[in-house]
């Protein structure tokens, strides 16, 4: 489980804090508690209050400016981890303050004191004015308040239509029908049951737990005139469920006759641990009663607003894993200690060695479950592997298991002995989950495990870590044009990760601004993505799918491409192995560029030119070779059976091939991302800059990152410019230089070294004087005549001013202008 903020969907504005995030308390001995042993943290001291639920922070961010009201309050702030644990009291602190949260802190809590003494109430600490920002200096106070963000918002009502939940065994589900009112049976429904707590239900797992985990939300309905019966006649609850846990209450509300035509709402706040959430409107005993309920929300705030129904676009934007479903080992906790004493001896995301001395059998090390993301594998075939699995002693294993339902359990097991893998069909019906490295018995034992991996597939694949990526669906998505503070032009259509992008709108990539110049695929259309254009030699050939003979023969495809004598090219293909694990792409004849890809490791081999390689997830490779045009036009892809950039014979099996598809063909010294036909450059700017760029002081803050820098650093490209007032940040291939300008007299450089692929520029200036931070480098300069900036008219981001050239072709993460004061004056 992991509490972080959906970037595709909200983050704050300034101040991370919430005031009004959930319950606040003076006393801890009764009510619900949503912090996990928070409790021996708080006090029943009157003159005392905790704000009782928890605030993310902002993801990556760790060191943020604590300022409120010191004259009249005291505060101390509790660090909270991602499973819900305090980790962290930084104590009590008198004035506003800089303070670097522990590196496994995702959230916080606050206690306020009344310096008076004297009891303090709940509508007084709520106006401490307590700000939390990024940074280490206060600016301006603000309430906590909520900027959209680039991508996708989800819908209101967080609630499915009423005739898509299920029934349990006792009752049924009738579509009321009257004459004073419009009727509509997705949002005004009966119940009636036969037997005591019989109802009507329904599983939310597709919301995303990781982004409403710890957040306060709103139950509203309003009750029919149908209802009858006694005063609790049937209630609608909202049931969730920690890690290993029992289902339990987050809220519920009662459906009475004395109400009918009321509008009934509750906020609460979603435990932090929670793995699953479900509805569920029930009967409460009597079955003479009757549950007739209308316009059923649930929507994120501590206040109802009006009705509306569901909107599927909030599906699409569901959050799933990009490809392993298993969490780092650094998530994992230990079983119940009266069953099983545990020792991490090493606990990285990828590695797990552990000590383990139990009391009782079948116990160890678990994933903390998340029923709304594995219940996505219901109905999937999926391979469960590990790299490495090491015992001590042989009565230990790596099991999962999934279980519940009609059809019985599925199970996974793998020892260290024999296959390091195993694939299974999981079952439609199963309602829990467990994850466990164990021991089988009672007695000591320590165990290894290393890259456990659990995905889609009929194969093991290449390990990648747990990532959340938007869901997959059968149809493209088409991505929303926004009102953004910038300029933005590209007269193309454009995917990227299977999302669809129109002229002029920007693609988003890991939440950033993904910005690239244009190029032109050169294969024909019918070339792009079959095979069946290319001619086989010793192949068989079906859509992407080229797979050898058993012929003793070179087993390949080929076919003609044309260039410009003297001008580069690069050649691109995406490719994923089905039993051959070496692809040799051969252009010698054409460009003097060839090259070999090992399609398990990803590594290539160079005979001529140069050659690279990425890994894009599920078994593919981005691999690419580029050279200077000669003459000819033959290219070749062949079916290696070793690691060698050169022609090789070898006896074919009949059955072992590669996938490939997007191939790519583009006049440049370098690939590019994918296109069918054409991609139109993308530009960036911001039109005026007058209330933007204070020329007394200020600082422009930039992250921004690169697909594979040592690529990236074979071009000069260009971080922002200007058109006035030359003001600048580059990489400058030419100088072997990362470089910042201002009016051509400060020039900052730093080596090649500070450049990876994830970086922060810091630039700030202060009258004649300008610094920049490159990754930890750090520059400064002091003109000795004049200010160092004036007008600089248009600015341009991610690309050179004359917004032709020198392209960053990277993402721009954020882009944070300041002023003198250090208000931000515009943030991408």
């Amino acid at each position: 489980m992991q509490l972080k903020y959906r970037e595709a969907v909200k983050r704050p504005k300034k101040n991370i804090f919430n005031v009004n995030g959930g319950e606040w308390k003076n006393k801890t001995g009764s009510g619900v508690m949503n912090i996990k042993n928070l409790e021996q943290y708080a006090t029943d001291n009157l003159v005392r209050i905790a704000a009782m639920y928890p605030n993310p922070l902002i993801p990556d961010v760790k060191t943020y400016y604590l300022s409120w009201d010191t004259s009249k309050f005291n505060i101390a702030v509790w660090e909270i981890d991602d499973k819900g644990m305090v980790v962290a009291d930084f104590g009590w602190k008198t004035t506003a303050t800089s303070y670097t949260m522990k590196s496994n802190t995702v959230a916080f809590t606050v206690v306020v004191s009344n310096k008076a003494n004297s009891n303090i109430s709940i509508s007084e600490a709520k106006n401490l004015k307590l700000q939390v920002e990024p940074g280490t200096t206060a600016t301006s106070y603000e309430d906590y308040q909520i900027r959209n963000s680039v991508a996708n918002k989800n819908s209101k009502n967080l609630l499915k239509k009423l005739k898509s939940y299920q029934t349990t065994s006792g009752s049924t589900l009738n579509s009321a029908s009257h004459t004073n009112y419009v009727s509509d049976e997705d949002n005004d429904v009966i119940v009636k049951t036969t037997t005591a707590w019989a109802g009507y239900y329904n599983y939310l797992d597709y919301l995303d737990l990781n982004y409403y985990r710890g957040r306060r939300m709103t139950l509203s309905f309003t009750v029919g005139e149908q209802t009858m019966g006694g005063e609790s006649a049937g209630q609608i609850s909202i049931l969730v469920r920690p890690p290993n846990g029992v289902e339990a209450y987050a809220t519920s509300l009662y459906i009475k006759p004395s109400r009918i035509g009321f509008r009934e709402e509750l906020s609460f706040v979603v435990p932090i641990d929670t793995t699953y959430m479900r509805i569920a409107i029930r009967n409460t005993g009597n079955v003479a009663d009757a549950i007739h309920v209308k316009n059923l929300q649930l929507e994120e705030g501590q206040t109802a607003t009006e009705f509306g129904t569901y909107q599927i676009t909030s599906e699409k934007a569901q959050l799933v894993p990009k490809k392993n479903y298993l969490l780092p080992f650094t998530k994992w906790v230990a079983d119940n200690p009266v069953n099983v004493s545990v020792n991490f001896l090493e606990q990285t995301d990828r590695r797990l060695v552990v000590e383990l001395n139990n009391t009782n059998a079948y116990a160890g090390v678990s994933m903390p479950i998340d029923l709304s993301v594995l219940n996505g594998l219901k109905g999937k075939t999926v391979t469960f592997s590990a790299k490495k699995i090491v015992r001590s002693q042989s009565n230990s294993q790596v099991q999962l298991r999934f279980y519940g339902g009609a059809s019985g359990n599925t199970e996974f097991v793998l020892s260290g002995v024999g296959a390091m893998s195993i694939t299974k069909t999981i079952p439609t019906d199963f309602t829990n989950a467990f994850m466990r490295v164990q021991n089988n018995q009672a007695g000591y034992l320590q165990i290894e495990v290393e890259d456990l991996q659990l995905e889609i597939n009929s194969v093991q694949t290449p390990y990648e870590g747990y990532e959340l990526a938007p869901k997959q669906t059968s149809y493209p998505i088409k991505a929303p044009y926004r009102n953004y503070p910038f300029t933005f032009t590209r007269q193309s259509v454009e995917s990227l990760s299977s999302v669809q992008y129109g002229m002029n709108n920007p693609r988003i990539k890991n939440n950033g601004i993904f910005m690239e110049e244009g190029t032109v695929n050169s294969f024909s259309s019918n070339g792009v993505n079959d095979l069946s254009t290319w001619s086989a030699q010793q192949v068989t050939v079906s859509g992407n799918l080229f797979t050898e003979n058993t012929a003793s023969a070179i087993h390949r495809v080929t076919r003609a491409v044309s260039g410009v004598s003297g001008n580069q090219y690069t050649l691109s293909v995406l490719l994923k192995g089905n039993g051959r694990r070496y692809v040799y792409f051969n252009a010698d004849a054409v460009m003097s560029a060839k090259s070999t890809i090992d399609l398990q490791t990803g590594e290539v081999v160079v005979g001529k030119g140069t050659a690279s390689s990425q890994y894009v997830g599920d078994g593919w490779y981005r691999f690419s070779i580029t050279g200077t045009w000669g003459s000819g036009s033959m290219i070749f892809l062949q079916l290696n059976n070793n690691f060698v950039a050169t022609d090789t014979t070898h006896v074919g099996n009949g059955l072992s091939g590669v996938y490939a598809k997007d191939f790519q063909f583009e006049q440049k010294a370098y690939p590019t991302s994918y296109t069918p036909k054409e991609r139109k450059n993308e530009l960036l700017y911001l039109p005026s800059t007058t209330s933007v760029i204070d020329y007394t002081k200020g600082s422009i803050a930039v992250d921004f990152s690169y697909e594979d820098v040592a690529l990236a650093m074979t071009q000069t490209n260009f971080m922002f410019d200007s058109s006035g007032t030359r003001i600048f940040a580059n990489y400058d291939k030419n100088l072997s230089k990362f470089q910042v300008s201002f009016q051509g007299l400060a020039l900052l450089q730093a080596p090649p070294s500070v450049m990876q692929n994830n970086n922060k520029l810091l630039v700030e200036w202060d009258n004649k004087t300008i610094a920049a931070n490159i990754n930890g480098y750090v520059m400064s300069y002091t003109n000795p005549n004049t200010s160092l900036i004036t007008g600089i008219g248009l600015m341009s981001i991610g690309v050179r001013f004359s917004l032709n050239q020198n392209w960053i072709n990277g993402t721009i993460n954020s882009f944070v202008v300041k002023d003198r004061n250090d208000n931000i004056t515009f943030q991408i």
